[in-house]
């Protein structure tokens, strides 16, 4: 640009590695940078690989990170306490233009109230503005890979059940192709004017592929919700607990989420136990409920 003072980008990207940012190839979009004044200007371009994901973002964000890249030629690293990088903590006043582009153009200008970054196609067409960015320090510990959660999901093993008598009464609804030793009824209507203390519904993955998986999964979804719904409208089982046992796989997943909604407005009623995989261990019947 007319005007303006080249500078050196070639060691850009190492000299950010060496102060602990690390870019992969998609995101060392700067291509050559100027001065001119107080502000920088610089060219960007993602790699002819991104062309595609360009065009389905308004603004990629690679080309964005790149345009804040060229905010650490500005000099003020002086400024950064040692140890600490500088990460992004406010931007204010921010506006897209265009959108789909993989080459873009971006002027750089520091403010007291923070960055002004002005992104433009190779045409000089708008694509975005910034009216103000700016960073926080933050130390290299507080990137470490640890994670503190709220909550977090545990296992809770089943209890032991050797030597302990089981007086319930069982029953397993449809076939028992796992071997649970309980009588097998077809369906809830099934099992007579007595109802069992414990009755079992297993749910086995789906024997599909391809495009007929879909309606397996529904079918095994419809079955569960139909033996749910019957079992909370009819008092006949009140006194009794229905045990889901899910064997995993994409039905298993489906039926947690079902069976946790039914839980949840008929409690203590419902017991949902997972196995590991559909060819997990079944688990001992007497320590299911």
């Amino acid at each position: 640009p007319p005007g303006a003072a080249p500078l050196d980008v070639a060691g850009l990207y190492p000299r950010l590695h060496a102060e602990g940012y690390d870019y992969g190839p998609v995101f060392r979009g700067v291509r050559a940078a100027w001065r001119h004044g107080d502000a920088l200007l610089a060219e960007l371009e993602l790699p002819d690989g991104a062309a595609r994901d360009a065009a389905r973002h308004t603004l990629h964000p690679a080309l964005l990170d790149s345009a804040l890249h060229v905010t650490s030629l500005l000099g003020d690293e002086a400024a950064q306490a040692p140890g600490t990088l500088a990460l992004p903590f406010a931007w204010t006043g921010v506006t897209a233009h265009a959108r789909g582009s993989r080459t873009a153009r971006v002027r750089v200008t520091p403010g007291g109230d923070g960055t002004r970054i002005e992104l433009t196609d190779t045409e000089g067409r708008p694509l975005a503005t910034v009216a103000s960015y700016v960073t926080r320090p933050v130390t290299a510990d507080r990137l470490t890979r640890r994670r503190r959660h709220l909550y977090t999901v545990t296992d809770e093993p089943l209890p032991a059940t050797a030597g302990r008598p089981d007086r319930r009464t069982w029953a397993v609804l449809g076939d028992d192709d796992l071997g649970l030793g309980a009588p097998a009824h077809a369906g809830l209507d099934a099992l007579g004017a007595t109802v069992p203390d414990v009755v079992i519904l297993p749910v086995t993955a789906p024997d599909a592929e391809g495009e007929q998986l879909p309606g397996a999964v529904r079918a095994a979804l419809g079955r569960v919700l139909e033996t749910l719904r019957a079992w909370s409208a009819d008092p006949r089982y009140a006194a009794s607990t229905l045990v889901v046992l899910t064997g995993g796989g994409l039905a298993g997943t489906a039926v947690h989420g079902l069976v946790r909604a039914a839980q949840a407005e008929d409690p203590g009623r419902i017991l949902l136990v997972a196995r590991t995989g559909p060819d997990g261990p079944v688990p001992d019947r007497a320590a299911l409920a």
